[in-house]
Parts: C-alpha cells; sequence; structure tokens
C-alpha cells in the first residue's frame, strides 16, 4: 500500500502547517460575531434616527399645511383651493375656475396677482 502523506516532509511539519493554517484561517472569526452584533446596534439606531427624521419632516408639514389653510379660510377660497400634505411637501389643488375664465386660456388678471 501507498503511504497517503508525503514522501518529502516529514509527519511533524505536515502538522505543524494544517495547524497554521487552521488558525489563519479562524483569525477574526469571533471579531465578526461581536461586530455583528454591533451591526445591529448600529442598524437599530440608524432605524430610530430615520423614523424621528421622517416624524420630523411630517410635522413640519402639518404646521406649514394648517398655516396655508388658515390663510385659505381667511380669503374665503376653502371651496376653491385643497391643501394635502405628507413628510416631503405641502400640496395645494386649486380648482381650474379660480384661475381661468371658462374655455380661456389666459390665467385670470386677479389669479396672477397682477390686477389690469
Amino acid at each position: 500500500m501507498a503511504n497517503s502523506k508525503s514522501p518529502e516532509k516529514p509527519e511533524n511539519e505536515n502538522n505543524t502547517q494544517e495547524k497554521s493554517m487552521t488558525e489563519n484561517n479562524n483569525v477574526g472569526t469571533e471579531e465578526p460575531e461581536q461586530n455583528s452584533t454591533s451591526k445591529t446596534e448600529t442598524e437599530k439606531q440608524k432605524e430610530t434616527a430615520v423614523k424621528e427624521y421622517k416624524q420630523q419632516a411630517l410635522d413640519q408639514s402639518e404646521e406649514m399645511a394648517e398655516e396655508i389653510q388658515k390663510m385659505i379660510d381667511q380669503a374665503g377660497m376653502t371651496n376653491n383651493i385643497q391643501v394635502d400634505f405628507n413628510q416631503q411637501y405641502v400640496q395645494l389643488n386649486v380648482q381650474g375656475a379660480l384661475l381661468f375664465d371658462s374655455g380661456k386660456s389666459d390665467v385670470k388678471p386677479e389669479a396672477s396677482g397682477n390686477p389690469r
């Protein structure tokens, strides 16, 4: 039967090389587990920060929309302008009749802010 070990290298040298390779493969294997725990905590912190940011943005949009709605109500245009908002913007929907005469493409002078 042929010997399965390399004849050029003594048995101790093979064991030493295998042990060295195993140790090199295991280098840093414990640290990623700690890093994965840290990453999880970091991810949680990021998620919390993002939620807080989005809530602040939504609160600011809501406040702005309320101020605009008060001005619309004071001007008596409640039926002509609808205010909507989300965390990114405040949207105003203006009825066309407020801006244009029926069948016309020119903006009414009073709607443009430049009365003629």
